[in-house]
């Protein structure tokens, strides 16, 4: 399991950005770039019912 998860952060990018939409649709986006990553979820957040930035150490961003 921690193989298969390492190997689709390794594909798709290390930051991921998690937000509900006004819709209750839950989506994803990950990114390699934490400048990128960080500008999506200001923009992302305003426009959610709730979202967060989840970081490479584990810490997060709501």
């Amino acid at each position: 399991m921690a193989a298969e998860q390492q190997k689709l952060i390794s594909e798709t990018g290390q930051y991921l950005v998690q937000w509900e939409t006004l819709d209750a649709e839950i989506k994803t986006q990950r990114f390699d770039d934490r400048s990128k990553a960080n500008y999506f979820f200001t923009e992302i957040y305003a426009n959610s019912i709730s979202a967060f930035l989840q970081y490479p150490d584990g810490s997060v961003l709501e």
